[in-house]
């Protein structure tokens, strides 16, 4: 389980980097996702990538969330590290009000690098765009909305 996921870790971020490269965005590129090597996330990761648990995981489900706090606590650490995840935009007040903040254009393009790369290496037949629309539920601000469909049409991830 950890050999197979090691080696498709890699191969993501390999797509992640050249994608992130030719964009101009070369350290985030080196630097995209790096945690998922720690001891304490990398067996987390694998176990929802190819562990007993994968079997049950509905992947057309963005927002799933494991029960077992062994697990939550690494995606969600992981989530909030790295600005070009989504969720790391959102902002929640004392009173439970809540506000969704205009991701940076950098994380944008980083965020859609990371998508893409998800996309070649589990070789799914449909474009970046394609899952972006299908998945359009995500919690964003209607800025970001715009700016991601705006970077998508351009192709940039060709």
């Amino acid at each position: 389980m950890c050999r197979k996921y090691f080696k498709r870790l890699l191969l993501h971020k390999w797509y992640v980097f050249i994608l992130c490269f030719k964009q101009g965005l070369v350290w985030r590129g080196i630097i995209h996702d790096y945690d998922k090597f720690y001891p304490c996330n990398f067996k987390a990761f694998a176990e929802c990538a190819f562990g007993e648990i994968a079997k049950t995981i509905s992947r057309k489900d963005s927002r799933w969330i494991p029960e077992d706090r062994k697990l939550l606590m690494p995606i969600l650490n992981h989530v909030h590290r790295w600005d070009h995840h989504w969720q790391s935009w959102m902002m929640f007040g004392d009173e439970g009000d809540g506000q969704l903040v205009d991701m940076s254009r950098e994380a944008i393009i980083e965020m859609i690098c990371d998508w893409e790369a998800a996309r070649r290496a589990h070789k799914s037949a449909k474009t970046t765009l394609q899952w972006f629309r299908e998945h359009g539920k995500l919690f964003i601000s209607d800025n970001t909305k715009l700016l991601i469909e705006e970077i998508l049409k351009g192709n940039i991830c060709e």
